[in-house]
């Protein structure tokens, strides 16, 4: 699928000497009629459940994922289109489907084997069913609305696109000063955590000390001192747990999808269940990587770990 701008039938020939680059975004298509930006803001906030659709509410909706090639920041052709529904809860939260993210991996893998004299077409008949469920199929008149949405034409009476509005407060624009500070401080915290990352309970216990002490009689850095302090009482807490075993534990499974070279992987599914204690996770994520051991393939791993609740992002594994 290719579109130029100006005509979905006519091929876009590429210029010599210009550097395309690809980016996805997001429509949604209501079922009778017209179409609406998502912005990639939006789509990361709903997806990392920092963000609510109000208005999605209790509902599934039909958005559209359209991959476009770009020359110096700005469209040239849209080289894909994908439907997809998107589930919302009562409050207008994103209802992620991990399962249905895993079926969709193996799905796209699966190929009808047609070489014996029995044909086996339950495979198939599973992806037509995840299909119907998951996917829908953009019409003519769909790929026409996101064309003239992304290249309005002037002279014409479509209206101008509205946004989907989110329920979290806009972030103020980040200026060039503030990115460059920003990027100072990750250095600066870097640099702290490789400082601290290997010292023993006692060593952090004693440094926690010292900077919030340092902090009383700082006024110019006292917010920063209490900051580090705090970190480095969290990783001495952490030392403790995995010394003792106590507390809240979390057994861990993540099912990885690694690049041809195996140098890049990403997450396609990912279970975690909290558990009382170092022990009682441990062998929770050994039934769980039984479980799940059928993942595993040629270029997927099932990994296996337990976890404090200090070191647990809420959020991992839902």
């Amino acid at each position: 699928m290719r579109f130029h701008p100006c005509s979905a039938a006519r091929p876009f020939q590429l210029r010599a000497g210009f550097f395309m680059s690809l980016s996805v975004r997001y429509f949604h298509l209501p079922e009778d009629g017209g179409i609406r930006l998502v912005s990639r803001r939006l789509v990361d906030g709903v997806a990392n459940q920092t963000d609510k659709i109000p208005e999605f509410s209790a509902s599934t909706v039909r958005m559209a994922e359209v991959t476009v090639e770009s020359e110096r920041g700005r469209p040239v052709a849209i080289l894909s289109v994908r439907g997809t529904f998107w589930s919302f809860d009562d409050e207008g939260a994103y209802l992620a489907d991990r399962d249905a993210i895993l079926s969709s991996h193996f799905f796209s893998r699966r190929k009808l084997d047609k070489s014996g004299p029995v044909v086996d077409i339950r495979s198939e008949l599973e992806r037509r069913r995840w299909e119907a469920k998951h996917r829908w199929t953009p019409s003519v008149d769909d790929i026409e609305l996101i064309r003239l949405a992304i290249w309005p034409q002037a002279g014409t009476d479509v209206p101008a696109v509205e946004s989907v509005k989110g329920s979290a407060p806009k972030r103020p624009p980040m200026t060039y000063e503030g990115r460059e500070a920003r990027t100072a401080i990750s250095q600066a915290h870097f640099s702290i955590m490789m400082a601290i990352e290997h010292l023993s309970e006692p060593a952090l216990k004693g440094l926690a000390y010292d900077l919030r002490e340092a902090a009383r009689h700082d006024l110019e850095y006292r917010a920063l001192k209490i900051g580090a302090a705090e970190e480095v009482g969290r990783l001495r807490e952490v030392r403790a747990r995995h010394r003792t075993g106590r507390g809240i534990w979390y057994a861990v499974i993540d099912v990885l999808e690694w690049d041809e070279a195996k140098h890049e992987g990403r997450s396609i599914k990912s279970v975690t269940e909290r558990c009382n204690g170092k022990k009682a996770a441990i062998e929770r994520s050994r039934v769980l990587l039984a479980e799940n051991a059928h993942l595993f393939g040629e270029r997927t791993t099932v990994e296996a770990s337990v976890m404090c609740d200090l070191e647990f992002r809420p959020g991992d594994g839902a």
